[in-house]
């Protein structure tokens, strides 16, 4: 696990929890007017999935199965490696792919 992604994530699931905790506070004032019970009611909703959404990033990124799939040793690699290491052809440049 990439300390990046960890730290991205983190600060996701903060964002997250800051509009959740928000939208809760607000949608609970909101509740003490009648006129107003229903907007409290979206907010509720709006806070529940930010909140939910904040705690699954975290963990699919902490206890998810890896997404990366090793390559296999005898896949591609090798071929690949070979080409890296072998010598270039007569009169082209190094960083030239067309060998000018």
């Amino acid at each position: 696990m990439r300390a990046s992604s960890v730290g991205n994530a983190d600060r996701l699931q903060a964002a997250l929890n800051v509009v959740g905790g928000a939208a809760f506070a607000v949608g609970s004032l909101l509740f003490l007017d009648s006129a107003l019970a229903r907007l409290g009611i979206v907010l509720f909703v709006i806070g529940s999935f930010a909140m939910l959404i904040g705690a699954l990033v975290v963990w699919l990124e902490r206890y998810a199965p890896s997404r990366a799939h090793p390559v296999p040793a005898d896949s591609a690699a090798p071929a690949a490696a070979a080409a890296l290491t072998s010598p270039a052809a007569p009169g082209s440049s190094p960083g030239s792919p067309r060998g000018d």
